[in-house]
């Protein structure tokens, strides 16, 4: 045989074809099973066309995520399960052939079977649709798509496949590698999030932020196809693809993925084939990282399991948790090091990492309790803060941006914090508190002046003896919840400032007025005024004016209160308002924006000045529509 210079082998190339040529019929078979039969319950006359595109497109992405991963693992161990054994490895790398050679022929044997099962599943697709066929379809580039997003699929998840097999010697590591590839960081930080959760105080889970470093859960997630409707119509007129453009990102990663095989193939040493990992420096990073896998998943399910589901408060203990992690770090350690050193003697030669693994989870067990990285008692100075989002429990929630209401949530917050040890703040959910305590659930959420942002959540009791205690948490909480801010947002859900009569930006339109009487005697009647710029400015200062007046702004506990029940025999107004406002926003780069904001709420009795100025309303304008009202025989007028 001829010594080859080049980077591909023909000979080489077409017996692995051979040797693949079961598991590409397999594929080939499992491709029209899922692609063509999958529409053939649709292949009628009355069936829409965009029918057609959703089912193609689903079943070729989000089916072939499943495809892709499952044959790439097969293909990349089948291609190179030579590196399995160091007699087949010697054989191999005895053969006049560079190994670039040797690879780039592998890789692409692999990678031109699953691109080749492709072929009949999207030719049986197409062939009902084309002009000559008994069926229309317009679309082609659904098709394209369809293929193309499937062919990127496989050529990601096939790089990464031979990725994992070039780290082992060992046929039956490579799929572990491979699946715990596909899950390691997502699972490590769900796992990092619960134990934040159970013991940082006013943790909060926003979800998996390194959600693409799992890539078939991330492409399951973000895959989707969606129905198109026509503008200001009912009616599909197609299919929408979200998230399409991720296969291109993926895809060139699995090239790069690729490359970087090639260049561990030429470092990798033959005579390690049938060991674990296949190279010295990675041996560190797979112990370290069984052992601390270990200890994150184990260690608190160990803890729940034998003590956590017994506790009747929730609380877990930091110290036992952490001696759970320990122990199952270190069960994790040593088995890495005895599969590494296929020997179970490794007591002695594990002890200096046993050690450092014992170090690690003690310094993290010390960080914990003594709040070292200021995660719990972080409040942000007044000056620092862009504006600051609260809400209490759902009832109650506002955007602050003013310095007197920015002062009044620091305020609130470093309260909340001072009374992280207090007893009374980790009382069961579940337990029945007496008369003078309340629950509620504080979210606080920052955007900083930086760019920076962080939120917390904390479940409080406040107590209504302390309604009147300075500095105490319900006070502080109270000062809070009555700001003028929080009223106007909880009478008038005024969200923000943007609607302020006095803002030059805004200008009220298209603003309405209601009236809806019930248990009159002659039966139930609406009525419709529309509002002037000036009538709506009118009553949205009344309204404000309102807000200032204790009855509207009820403290903390009397909000939670419910009014009594009334007569249904007496005649009741609905007064209900909405105002609407075209609201221009300036940035700090001299752009701006277009926006409505609005304005609606129910007028209360105790809203005098509201009522008054309604009352001026009704008196100089006449109802646009009057609805409802019964005669004396129960017929309409």
């Amino acid at each position: 045989m001829k010594s080859a210079t080049s980077f591909f082998n023909a000979a080489l190339f077409r017996d692995q074809l051979r040797r693949a040529l079961p598991l590409l019929l397999a594929e080939a078979l499992l491709w029209v099973l899922l692609l063509p039969s999958s529409l053939s319950g649709l292949l009628s006359g009355d069936t829409p066309c965009w029918l057609y595109e959703q089912q193609i497109l689903e079943s070729a992405l989000k089916g072939g995520l499943y495809m892709a991963a499952v044959f790439g693992l097969f293909y990349a161990m089948l291609s190179f399960s030579y590196l399995f054994s160091t007699r087949a490895t010697s054989c191999y790398h005895a053969l006049p052939l560079r190994r670039e050679t040797l690879f780039a022929t592998l890789y692409l044997a692999g990678l031109f079977c699953q691109l080749i099962a492709l072929l009949p599943a999207f030719a049986a697709t197409a062939y009902p649709f084309l002009p000559s066929g008994p069926y229309a379809f317009p679309h082609w580039d659904v098709l394209g798509k369809a293929l193309g997003g499937a062919a990127m699929e496989i050529v990601f998840f096939y790089s990464f496949a031979v990725f994992c097999v070039m780290f082992t010697g060992v046929s039956l590591a490579a799929p572990v590698f491979f699946l715990v590839g596909n899950v390691l960081v997502s699972g490590v930080e769900t796992m990092l999030r619960t134990f934040a959760g159970q013991f940082l105080y006013g943790y909060v889970y926003d979800g998996l932020s390194l959600g693409p470093f799992s890539p078939f859960f991330f492409l399951c997630r973000r895959l989707q196809v969606f129905c198109a409707y026509k503008s200001g119509a009912d009616t599909v007129s197609g299919c929408e693809l979200h998230g399409f453009s991720y296969l291109y990102i993926y895809a060139a990663i699995g090239l790069v993925l690729a490359v970087l095989s090639l260049l561990l193939y030429r470092r990798r040493k033959s005579e390690l084939s049938g060991a674990v990992i296949a190279f010295p420096w990675a041996v560190p990073v797979f112990q370290y990282g069984v052992a601390f896998c270990a200890a994150l998943v184990l260690g608190q399910l160990s803890y729940y399991l034998f003590f956590g589901q017994h506790l009747s408060n929730g609380r877990y203990s930091l110290s036992g948790t952490i001696m759970c992690m320990l122990v199952s770090g270190l069960l994790g350690y040593y088995i890495a090091e005895a599969l590494v050193k296929k020997s179970l003697r490794v007591l002695r030669s594990g002890a200096r990492g046993a050690c450092i693994i014992a170090g690690v989870l003690v310094l993290l067990g010390v960080t914990m309790t003594y709040d070292l990285t200021g995660y719990e008692n972080r409040v942000p100075d007044v000056n620092d803060i862009a504006e600051a989002y609260v809400d209490f429990g759902g009832s109650t929630w506002f955007t602050a941006g003013d310095s007197a209401t920015l002062s009044l949530v620091t305020d609130a917050h470093r309260a909340v914090i001072h009374s992280k040890d207090d007893p009374r703040q980790h009382w069961e959910s579940g337990t029945t508190l007496p008369d003078r305590y309340r629950r509620y659930t504080l979210t606080l959420s920052y955007a900083l002046k930086n760019g920076a942002s962080f939120r917390r959540e904390y479940p409080l009791v406040l107590d209504r003896d302390e309604l009147l205690e300075a500095g105490s948490l319900t006070a502080r909480l109270n000062a809070l919840y009555t700001c003028p801010t929080a009223v106007q947002a909880r009478a008038l859900h005024i969200n923000s400032d943007a609607l302020l009569p006095d803002n030059p930006n805004q200008n009220f339109t298209n603003t309405g007025y209601f009236i809806h009487d019930t248990y009159s005697p002659e039966g139930d009647r609406s009525l419709t005024y529309t509002l002037t710029a000036r009538q709506a400015e009118a009553v949205c200062r009344a309204a404000m004016e309102d807000c200032a007046r204790p009855e509207i702004a009820q403290d903390i506990f009397s909000a939670q209160e419910g009014p009594a029940t009334s007569d249904c025999s007496s005649v009741i107004e609905y007064r209900y308002v909405e105002l609407y406002a075209n609201v221009v926003t300036f940035r700090e780069d001299g752009s701006s924006s277009r926006s409505v904001e609005s304005i609606h709420f129910e007028v209360t009795p105790e809203m005098t000045a509201t009522l008054a100025a309604l009352a001026e309303i009704e008196r100089t304008s006449e109802p646009d529509e009057v609805h409802g009202g019964y005669d004396a025989g129960g017929t309409l007028p």
